[in-house]
């Protein structure tokens, strides 16, 4: 699948039509109340932001990327009254980098492998391990509760990744080396560096010194919470990526390109 192949005005069309569900897709889910994971929110909103990039390109995803958060902010605040432009900056990042990792994984075609995708998505989990060890906040605000928080979301954790890798090593076509495969891997890594770690930064820059009324709420605890959630986040926006991509072959909209193999992939 090639972005190259699209006309200037098809790719606008389409462009205008991914932006107004990413815009929808944000301005519903921050309605949805997540309780005490207030930095979480579950939505369509990263998928539609990565598959723009590696379908119309990184310029194209970095302005649906900002503008699906941007225009959400300004006509439904939620919470702070303030916009976060960081984390504006941070959607604008996620729309912009899939494109070149995807090119980076075409280069490199060793690391275009399953085992790729599941060493992420374990780094992942050792990454929320460490931080809950050395961060008591999260056992502070939850209380009793952390007792069956934790186990319940790392039980969803645990079959999100499962689930995804079953999918990359049992599917004919998700071989090393194949769109499959290189979208988990992108689709993962993109969501663990902005969805998790940059967005955790952007909200503790804002609350701690930008924000009119500062929180002193820690960078670490901001960040257990994000990590908390992303597997399941993560195979959301792959489940999704996929779907998108395969709609869009259906209609006309992509066309088969070469795989790192030589392979013509879909």
């Amino acid at each position: 699948m090639k972005h190259a192949s699209l006309s200037p005005g098809r790719k606008l069309a389409f462009a205008s039509l991914l932006l107004a569900l990413s815009i929808v897709s944000t301005g519903v889910f921050k309605l949805v109340p997540m309780g005490g994971l207030v930095f979480v929110r579950f939505s369509l909103t990263p998928s539609i932001v990565i598959f723009a990039s590696i379908f119309l390109g990184p310029f194209y995803g970095a302005a649906i990327g900002a503008l699906s958060d941007l225009v959400p902010a300004l006509l439904l605040p939620t919470g702070l009254v303030e916009v976060n432009f960081l984390i504006t900056i941070v959607y604008a990042l996620l729309g912009f980098s899939p494109y070149f990792f995807l090119r980076l994984l075409d280069r490199f075609s060793v690391l275009a492998s399953r085992w790729t995708y599941l060493a992420i998505a374990l780094l992942s989990i050792a990454a929320f391990a460490v931080t809950t060890f050395f961060d008591p906040g999260f056992e502070r605000m939850f209380g009793e509760a952390t007792y069956w928080v934790l186990p319940l979301f790392l039980c969803l954790d645990a079959a999100s990744i499962v689930g995804y890798s079953a999918f990359l090593f049992l599917r004919d076509k998700g071989k090393d080396g194949s769109e499959e495969v290189k979208i988990g891997i992108v689709t993962y890594a993109s969501e663990f560096i902005f969805s998790t770690f940059l967005k955790s930064l952007a909200f503790y820059l804002f609350l701690s010194f930008l924000s009119s009324s500062p929180s002193p709420i820690g960078f670490s605890f901001i960040l257990c919470m994000l990590l908390l959630a992303l597997p399941i986040a993560a195979c959301i926006s792959n489940f999704f990526v996929n779907v998108y991509r395969t709609i869009a072959l259906r209609v006309g909209y992509g066309s088969k390109r070469e795989t790192g193999s030589g392979r013509k992939e879909e």
